[in-house]
């Protein structure tokens, strides 16, 4: 966090955006480049927490018949009913392919959730979660998806699926 403050602040120093009249200007901005780099990071900590909540320990979601009904079918503001009903089949049928609780758990961390593989074999490292009885990796991490969406792909439901978007 410290480096990307420090970043944050040469960036626009070194661009010429910012020019600082008195040492006191400079660590005035210092100081709100600092305030704002700890809620962003803040804010991530608390979206991962909660969304990384979702998806369980065993690599499971939450069982569709333990959630209140239209939960996983709720509309955003451009869906429509048949928009979400085929993004649930879609992440249905995914986990129907995808059998591995750990191989699914890596693959919605980072399709659902946006982590990257070296954020996720962060977390399964400090978890002492395992990929094929070694350490998790970025690398490790990255095969196991591609492995996925190889799987993913041969499927002709799935093809279906994309292809209707």
């Amino acid at each position: 966090m410290i480096q990307q403050v420090w970043l944050r602040f040469w960036q626009a120093a070194a661009n010429g955006q910012l020019q600082f009249r008195s040492l006191e200007a400079a660590l005035s901005y210092l100081r709100m480049a600092t305030v704002s780099t700890v809620i962003e990071a803040q804010k991530l900590a608390w979206r991962q927490a909660r969304e990384v909540a979702l998806v369980g320990a065993a690599g499971e979601e939450e069982r569709p018949d333990s959630v209140p009904n239209n939960t996983l079918l709720q509309l955003g503001s451009n869906d429509t009913p048949f928009d979400a009903i085929q993004r649930a089949r879609f992440r249905e049928r995914c986990r129907e392919v995808i059998q591995d609780p750990l191989a699914y758990r890596i693959f919605w961390l980072r399709y659902s959730l946006g982590m990257a593989p070296r954020d996720i074999a962060r977390q399964l490292a400090d978890a002492g979660i395992l990929i094929r009885d070694r350490t998790a990796t970025p690398r490790a991490v990255s095969d196991l998806i591609e492995q996925q969406i190889a799987r993913l792909a041969i499927d002709p439901e799935i093809r279906d699926l994309l292809q209707a978007d």
